[in-house]
């Protein structure tokens, strides 16, 4: 091998270790981001398994077209109620819920105004997770 050759080969081998040592922070960097995605992913498919609402009753007073739905937590975690929607004939309606999370084998009291001829009426709570009941 002649001198030129392993002069090529040292700056090869540099530009190597140079191209190393400032690609490996940012790939342990991904590694890092990839590990935390794949934690929270199975978290939040935990909390899916362990989520259980139905509707226990739906009552509507057709002269103050006021609906009152119970949706019972059967389910092993814990709900934020603000992450909860109701849908009459499909459409996410304005409900009032009086407090801020639903605890397991709790029941929770949903109240709807301004309710007239509902056909299906849905509860669609966190993770997608939902019940539905006819009036």
């Amino acid at each position: 091998m002649s001198t030129g050759g392993a002069v090529a080969f040292g700056v090869i081998l540099l530009g190597f270790v140079i191209g190393i040592s400032v690609a490996l922070p940012s790939i342990q960097s991904a590694g890092d981001d990839l590990k935390g995605a794949r934690e929270e992913l199975s978290k939040e498919l935990l909390e899916i398994r362990n989520t259980d609402l139905s509707i226990s009753s739906c009552d509507l007073n057709a002269t103050t077209s006021v609906m009152n739905l119970t949706l019972s937590n059967s389910g092993t975690t814990v709900w934020d109620v603000g992450k909860v929607n109701v849908l009459v004939n499909g459409t996410i309606v304005p409900s009032s819920v009086p407090s801020t999370y639903c605890y397991p084998n709790q029941e929770l009291l949903i109240r709807v105004d301004n309710v007239t001829s509902p056909s299906s009426v849905m509860v669609v709570g966190p993770w997608g997770v939902g019940s539905a009941c006819e009036v």
